[in-house]
């Protein structure tokens, strides 16, 4: 299974076991080596925790709980002061 550390974007997103995780990736074009950003934006089901906005979480995937909901919180790895 994947696992990856990201920034919580959203925290509350159509209830309350749901939040919203971006992924920002640097990436290196193969041919013309030019550098841009990559944006991803995640559902994450996150039944049993406390997150908010800016907490950075080690999410999981798993079975796809919704039709757009297919990653679970792991962990919490560190809290925004």
């Amino acid at each position: 299974m994947n696992t990856t550390s990201q920034i919580v974007e959203v925290d509350r997103i159509s209830g309350q076991e749901t939040v919203r995780v971006v992924i920002k990736d640097k990436i290196i074009h193969s041919k013309y080596h030019k550098r841009f950003s990559r944006t991803n934006h995640l559902l994450v089901n996150s039944k049993g925790f406390e997150v908010k906005t800016g907490d950075i979480v080690e999410i999981i995937e798993s079975k796809p709980v919704s039709k757009k909901k297919a990653w679970t919180i792991k962990t919490i790895k560190e809290k925004k002061q």
